[in-house]
């Protein structure tokens, strides 16, 4: 996500010893959003998605989706989804929404989140929303607001796709 010029997250991820900045995810943050994902017997494993490269492509493609629905405004810094409770709860929403919606879907194409989630672009997270709130309550408040524009289409293709 941190090396790949068409990820949403290219260069935003900081590594131990970088300069502090406002803004970005540290590496523990998104080795520990993860890892139960890809885990032998994690999320992916359950569902055949084994390879490296598949995996991340699940990962960069709510990401892209997100962003695109954010437009110019992904690295404006009210964007919450630049900060570690951003992501954090996006994952969550990846595994408990997105790969059931997607295996469903048989298809885990960015198109695909991107449709199930196009009302958000008219009410964005907002850092502001989850200022204040607690190490657990920042990601729940991201979890809970993509839930509430989580819309996802019914129609069913023949064959997986990522």
């Amino acid at each position: 996500l941190n090396e790949d010029q068409s990820s949403p997250y290219y260069e935003l991820v900081k590594f131990p010893g970088s300069p502090r900045t406002k803004g970005g995810i540290a590496l523990s943050t998104v080795v520990g959003a993860i890892k139960p994902l890809i885990e032998e017997k994690g999320v992916f494993d359950q569902i055949g998605i084994t390879e490296l490269e598949r995996q991340r492509q699940g990962f960069l493609n709510l990401f892209q989706a997100i962003s695109k629905l954010y437009g110019e405004k992904w690295n404006d810094r009210s964007n919450a989804f630049l900060y570690a409770a951003g992501f954090t709860g996006a994952i969550e929403f990846l595994k408990n929404r997105i790969v059931p919606y997607c295996t469903t879907k048989k298809s885990f194409k960015s198109e695909v989140i991107l449709d199930a989630l196009k009302s958000l672009a008219a009410n964005l997270v907002a850092q502001s929303e989850i200022k204040g709130l607690g190490g657990k309550d920042a990601p729940k408040r991201i979890y809970e607001r993509l839930n509430a524009a989580f819309e996802p289409n019914q129609d069913v293709p023949s064959q997986l796709e990522i």
